[in-house]
């Protein structure tokens, strides 16, 4: 009884006077528990003095732990806030840099691209002039060999002439 009895009563302290008196009928009961009547009524004196008393200390000291819980709860609050803005400034700080590399690799890629069509324009001119060089060329050893065909011809007319005339 007195394992429930006075946890109940440290709870709340009007229940003093109650259990108390239940002790004090039951040590009644008993032959022993007469000689413990005075502890009792001295006991159930305080008891119920304490109950009487305003609590004001502990609703004070209530207050106050829940005024500093709630000071708590605004400094984490706070300081949630401050980690959220921070990681958007971060997130925010992160976004611009990919961006700027993303312009660098554009950049990149346009200097690039330039630089292969300059290129590819150059091969096109050397292949132009290759080929024009080349034709060029076909058309002097076609006139080489159209000439050389005339100087063969000429000389086998002249040869036929010597040999006609000297058979003659």
């Amino acid at each position: 009884m007195f394992s429930v009895a006075i946890p109940a009563v440290k709870e709340t302290p009007e229940l003093g006077a109650l259990v108390g008196a239940t002790m004090k009928f039951v040590g009644n009961q008993f032959k022993a528990g007469r000689e413990l009547m005075a502890i009792f009524d001295e006991t159930i004196d305080r008891m119920t003095q304490q109950a009487q008393q305003p609590q004001g200390e502990d609703v004070a000291s209530q207050l106050a732990a829940q005024q500093q819980q709630i000071e708590q709860g605004k400094l984490q609050v706070d300081q949630g806030k401050l980690q959220i803005e921070q990681g958007k400034l971060q997130g925010d700080s992160e976004e611009r840099q990919l961006k700027q590399q993303q312009q660098q690799i554009d950049v990149a890629t346009l200097q690039q691209e330039e630089r292969i069509n300059s290129e590819n324009n150059q091969v096109d001119l050397l292949q132009n002039q290759i080929q024009a060089g080349a034709q060029v060329t076909t058309v002097q050893i076609e006139a080489a060999t159209s000439a050389d065909d005339n100087d063969t011809k000429i000389a086998v007319e002249q040869l036929k002439r010597l040999a006609s005339s000297g058979l003659n």
